[in-house]
């Protein structure tokens, strides 16, 4: 399933939930408005949500909590890959930033051409950067999502 038609249907079962929540006595709310919304329990049963509600509610927060477990493992990637020489190592992170470079000692003082230089430790950011974005795209391949039932859409009333 599509990830953001998933957001989309939890929106909208916490909408739907919403609307049998906010008229109960524990928040305040004013049964006159709410035009046969209002659910028997919620009558009966002053300061209980609606079973629909505590479901949608704990969805939302298992997909909350997938995606951090997600954004974690893509903030612990670090990508190393040597230049063509094996003279430059650079350090890519999991959101394709250069963290760190090693050199290796006298790569510098010893390179009769600058070029020859750049070009290698451009070959070797290309290289780091290319398993980086790997290395995230099976983070996010990896990450098991949440169940979430097909809703209906629900027109927002003005």
């Amino acid at each position: 399933m599509d990830v953001r038609r998933s957001v989309v249907a939890i929106v909208v079962a916490a909408r739907s939930a919403r609307r049998w929540d906010a008229y109960s006595p524990r928040r305040g709310g004013d049964f006159s408005k709410s035009s046969g919304l209002v659910c028997p329990a919620t009558v009966r049963w002053a300061g209980v949500r609606h079973p629909e509600t505590i479901e949608t509610l704990s969805r939302g927060r298992a997909f909350v909590d997938a995606t951090a477990d997600m954004l974690e493992r893509v903030r612990r990637i670090r990508a190393r890959r040597p230049s063509p020489s094996g003279r430059v190592i650079p350090e890519v992170d999991g959101t394709l930033r250069l963290t760190d470079m090693y050199i290796a000692p006298g790569t510098i003082a010893h390179s009769t051409d600058y070029r020859e230089l750049a070009a290698d430790i451009m070959a070797a950011i290309h290289e780091s950067t290319r398993d980086a974005v790997r290395q995230h795209k099976l983070a996010i391949e990896d990450t098991a999502w949440p169940e979430i039932p097909e809703v209906q859409w629900v027109a927002r009333r003005r």
